[in-house]
């Protein structure tokens, strides 16, 4: 984390699966997030975002579509020659793409990113540590909408939301996210209020404070 934060952030506690629209220092609202699993987990960094792609194709990073399997012609994917002269698939917009209706794009280096989902059953669990490192947002229509605010064009997402066209949209602002790992960390009222330990960091800590390192298995 910077020594000094933004006055208006987005907040990700992992071990919390919540997200926090944080504005002047008071909590605006918060959205139920499905993060990365163990074996992918969601980095801890700070990403701006100024920028969403309603109705967005899914580009499939080359580790995800070995790991999963993809192959073009099943789920809808089609393959797709890169820059770089590489294949990978792609799952253009539809009510089956993974990443639904809405992708918050992120400046970072990691392929990480805000997105809604189609498959909105998982968020009904306790425990939501699911995904390939990214985050899906409960609600992210109304994310968009908050974000967008005052000043940002709400015809121009109520249009690209009734059509089946992708478009980007540009917030009135920049936020940056803050994506952190906390276990005990404060709520709305300042309360301390704790959590699980999904990736295990906390057990790692205290076995090193202990003397003992914990031999991680690399995957």
């Amino acid at each position: 984390m910077p020594r000094a934060i933004a006055a208006n952030y987005l907040y990700v506690n992992v071990p919390s699966y919540k997200l926090r629209v944080v504005q002047d220092g008071l909590q605006l609202s918060s959205y139920d997030v499905i993060v990365g699993a163990k074996d992918t987990p969601t980095p801890q960094m700070v990403s701006p975002t100024g920028s969403f792609v309603v109705n967005p194709s899914w580009y499939v990073p080359v580790s995800i579509a070995r790991k999963s399997g993809l192959r073009a012609g099943r789920g809808g994917f089609v393959a797709r020659r890169l820059a770089d002269g590489s294949v990978t698939v792609m799952q253009p917009p539809g009510p089956r793409n993974a990443l639904g209706r809405i992708k918050f794009n992120l400046d970072n280096d990691q392929a990480i990113y805000l997105h809604d989902t189609n498959a909105k059953s998982a968020f009904g669990r306790h425990e939501r540590a699911l995904s390939h490192g990214c985050v899906r947002v409960k609600d992210i229509d109304q994310l968009a909408a908050e974000l967008m605010g005052q000043s940002g064009d709400a015809v121009a997402l109520e249009e690209a939301l009734a059509g089946n066209q992708t478009a980007t949209l540009h917030l009135p602002q920049s936020w940056p996210v803050y994506f952190v790992y906390f276990t005990v960390d404060t709520d709305e009222t300042g309360a301390l209020q704790t959590y699980g330990d999904p990736y295990e960091y906390d057990v790692q800590v205290l076995a090193a404070l202990d003397g003992k390192p914990l031999q991680i298995a690399s995957n």
